[in-house]
């Protein structure tokens, strides 16, 4: 005969002591408040950030007007500027890897097409973007759009033993697509070197 459970509960239920307690409204917006200025920017708090930015924008605001204000926001204003450039570099640097990408695109039409696999223009297509986003992951070491390629041909189950037709010559290759890095890193420096004028 089947008995009901001393403490009452039916197998398979939860447990009101099982569940975790919820953070209250309150303690959500205590935590927005940061406790030093590094921490929302390590945590990526938004919600900190902006109550930050919104501090210092109202004691800038309040400060009487004289030379230390101007030179403060001076100074402010040459810091944003300055890490504007910093992360257009990084980023334009790291996208700029032209000769990666060319490298990925040709040998994975040329692998795929000496594979049986048809070439229609969305395929193309989807493969220039796949080549430039591919690119900008890329690690900078010898042979490493090689490498990537040949990962890219094994994801699609295309004959990567293609790529052996390549391999011998590819440290020429390689010294073409380091060439055509540093040509669009050179551009994207003179860029930089011409907004800072």
């Amino acid at each position: 005969m089947w008995s009901q459970p001393d403490d009452g509960t039916i197998s398979g239920t939860t447990q009101p002591s099982d569940i975790s307690p919820q953070t209250s409204f309150y303690d959500h917006i205590l935590s927005v408040i940061p406790n030093n200025i590094i921490r929302p920017f390590l945590e990526g708090n938004v919600l900190s950030l902006l109550l930050l930015a919104f501090a210092i924008g109202i004691g800038l605001s309040k400060l009487p007007e004289s030379e230390n204000k101007a030179i403060v926001v001076k100074g402010l204003l040459g810091l944003q500027d300055l890490l504007f450039l910093l992360i257009r570099g990084l980023i334009w640097t790291t996208i700029n890897m032209n000769g990666c990408a060319a490298f990925i695109l040709v040998t994975s039409l040329f692998v795929m097409q000496n594979g049986g696999t048809p070439l229609t223009i969305g395929t193309i297509l989807l493969w220039i973007l796949i080549s430039v986003i591919s690119a900008v992951g890329n690690a900078g070491v010898p042979m490493g759009c090689f490498f990537l390629t040949l990962s890219l041909m094994s994801g699609i189950s295309a004959p990567v033993v293609i790529l052996g037709i390549i391999l011998p010559i590819y440290t020429i290759i390689d010294m073409v697509e380091t060439a055509e890095n540093v040509w669009s890193d050179s551009c994207v420096c003179a860029m930089t070197d011409h907004d800072l004028r």
